[in-house]
C-alpha cells in the first residue's frame, strides 16, 4: 500500500487485506462502496477498472479489492458501522474483530447501555456486509402459492398469504395444517381468488398460537373450489427466540446513519432468517439509492427467488443484462 508521490491531484489508495488463509474462491466481502467524488479505478481480480458513483455506488469489496483516485477529490466505504472517507491517506482494511473498550476514568466513560449498544451495532453491521444470499434456483416452485415460499420462514405477526390472482372469478380455499394434526390450525373458505392476497388476524393468532405449543413446521394448502386442483407449500414459523433476536436487530439498524448499510443491514437481518420476502422489501430500498449496482441487483435477484416473485426475478434479470459495461461475475 502506497500514496504516490509529486502529484498536485494526490493519489488515495484503498486496499482490502486480511490475515485468513481462506481459499481464494471463498474470499470474503469486508466493506461496500458508499461515495465517489473522484477519477477512481478499483482493481480486483479480473484486472483494473475506472469506476463511477453511478456505476459502483453499492459495490462489495472483498480482500484483496483496491480503490484508488487518480484526482482530486475523495471516495467513502462502508467498513461495518464505520464509514471512512479515502482522500490524501493511505487505508487499509483487514478483517474486523470488536475488542474491548480500553480502562477509561470513570468520569468519561460511556453509559454501559450506550456503549454496549454501540459495540453490538459494530459487530451486526460487520455481519451484514459479508452476508451473501444464495439463488433458490426452481427449488421447490409452486405453481400458484406466492408466499409462503416452500420451506421459508413466516414472521408470524406479519403473515401475508399471496398466490398468483386467477384471471376469471372464482373461489379458494386457504388451510394451514401442523404435520400429523388434524383438523387445520386455521381455515378459509369462499376466498376470492382474483385478488390474489389475505391478510388475516385469525390467521396471525392461530399460528402464533400453534408457536406457543413449541411447534414451528406447518403446510400451506390452496384449493380451487371449482376444480379439484390443490397445491401445497411447507413452511416453518420464526421461532420465538429469532423473533426477540430479530427485533433487537431492527431496534438496533435504527442507529445506522447512512441510508445504504441500513437497507442493507436490515435485509441481511430478514434474509439470514429465511424471512426472505422482507428481505427482498429492503433490498428494493437499497436499489432506490444504488439502482446500479450489480452487486446489490444480484443480491435483490438471490431473495426474490427464494420469495417466488418470479416476474421480479426476470425485471432484475434485465436490469442486470442492461447495465452499462455489464456485471461481471466474481468469486466469492
Amino acid at each position: 500500500m502506497r500514496v504516490a508521490s509529486g502529484s498536485p491531484g494526490m493519489i488515495a489508495v484503498l486496499v482490502l487485506a486480511i490475515t485468513t488463509r481462506a481459499p481464494a474462491e471463498q474470499k470474503p466481502s469486508i466493506a461496500m462502496l458508499d461515495r465517489i467524488a473522484c477519477a477512481a479505478v478499483l482493481t480486483d481480480g479480473q484486472g483494473e477498472h475506472h469506476i463511477s458513483e453511478t456505476s459502483h455506488l453499492g459495490r462489495y469489496l472483498y480482500v484483496g479489492d483496491s480503490v484508488q483516485c487518480n484526482s482530486a477529490g475523495f471516495f467513502t466505504v462502508l467498513l461495518g458501522a464505520e464509514q471512512k472517507e479515502i482522500k490524501k491517506r493511505t487505508f487499509t482494511a483487514k478483517a474486523r474483530s470488536i475488542q474491548p473498550q480500553p480502562a477509561q476514568h470513570a468520569r468519561v466513560q460511556p453509559a454501559p447501555y450506550i456503549a454496549t449498544q454501540q459495540r453490538e451495532f459494530e459487530k451486526l453491521a460487520d455481519r451484514a456486509l459479508r452476508f451473501h444470499n444464495s439463488a433458490a434456483g426452481t427449488r421447490g416452485r409452486s405453481l400458484r402459492i406466492i408466499s409462503p415460499g416452500p420451506n421459508s420462514v413466516v414472521w408470524p405477526e406479519h403473515f401475508v398469504i399471496r398466490w398468483v390472482a386467477e384471471t376469471h372469478p372464482g373461489k379458494i380455499a386457504l388451510s394451514i395444517h401442523a404435520p400429523g394434526l388434524t383438523p387445520p390450525l386455521w381455515h378459509a373458505d369462499g376466498v376470492d381468488g382474483t385478488v390474489g392476497s389475505l391478510d388475516s388476524s385469525d390467521l396471525h393468532r392461530a399460528i402464533a398460537s400453534y408457536r406457543e405449543s413449541g411447534s414451528t413446521d406447518a403446510l400451506l394448502t390452496l384449493e380451487w373450489r371449482s376444480s379439484t386442483r390443490s397445491f401445497d407449500v411447507p413452511f416453518s414459523l420464526l421461532s420465538p427466540e429469532e423473533d426477540k433476536n430479530l427485533n433487537n436487530e431492527l431496534e438496533i439498524w435504527k442507529q445506522a446513519e447512512n441510508e445504504l448499510l441500513r437497507a442493507v443491514g436490515r435485509a441481511y437481518s430478514f434474509a439470514s432468517r429465511g424471512l426472505f420476502w422482507d428481505a427482498a422489501h429492503e433490498y428494493e430500498e437499497a436499489l432506490k439509492l444504488a439502482p446500479h449496482s450489480c452487486d446489490l441487483v444480484k443480491e435483490a435477484m438471490a431473495v426474490e427467488e427464494q420469495a417466488n416473485h418470479w416476474d421480479r426475478v426476470q425485471e432484475l434479470d434485465a436490469t442486470l443484462k442492461s447495465t452499462p459495461g455489464g456485471c461481471p461475475d466474481r468469486n466469492r
